[in-house]
């Protein structure tokens, strides 16, 4: 199928440039690696003792721009809770999740990222569990939220 120039128009009846944008498009969302990266929060997958094993690069900008290292935690310098005071590292959305293998929903938690800014990251943490309902690990999705409570 052609246009009325001749040009060639792609499945969605779009011609040239638009119909390779759009097949790229496509091929882009058809990848749960794709739709991660393309999400507007960040995400990563932890496994039972809590290493991160999977991320976006969103997860990456709220920790302040560096991966974890392989088999590594969430790198970050330190973390708080709403109220300023510390959080150890067993408080954490993640820790408590793992720890009890229950959700945690709209968790606030202030982060001190590699580059001294703080960040308010609202968590919410699913455990994973594989076929025989063992605990294997958890996914976080992270909202920065310091904009709205900088507002407040």
């Amino acid at each position: 199928m052609h246009d009325v120039g001749g040009t060639p128009v792609g499945e969605a009846g779009l011609s040239g440039r638009a119909a390779a944008a759009e097949v790229l498009l496509k091929r882009a969302y058809q990848t749960w690696e794709g739709l991660l990266e393309r999400l507007p929060i960040g995400v990563y997958v932890c496994d039972r003792k809590g290493a991160v094993i999977q991320f976006n690069s969103r997860a990456v900008e709220m920790w302040g721009g560096k991966p974890p290292p392989a088999g590594g935690r969430a790198p970050f310098e330190r973390s708080f809770h709403p109220d300023g005071s510390p959080m150890s590292p067993d408080q954490s959305p993640v820790a408590v999740a793992l720890a009890t293998g229950a959700p945690v929903k709209d968790r606030e938690v202030i982060i001190l990222q590699l580059d001294g800014r703080r960040t308010h990251l609202l968590a919410n943490v699913e455990p994973l569990f594989d076929e025989g309902g063992r605990l294997t690990g958890a996914i976080n999705s992270l909202q920065d939220v310091t904009e709205l409570r900088q507002a407040r």
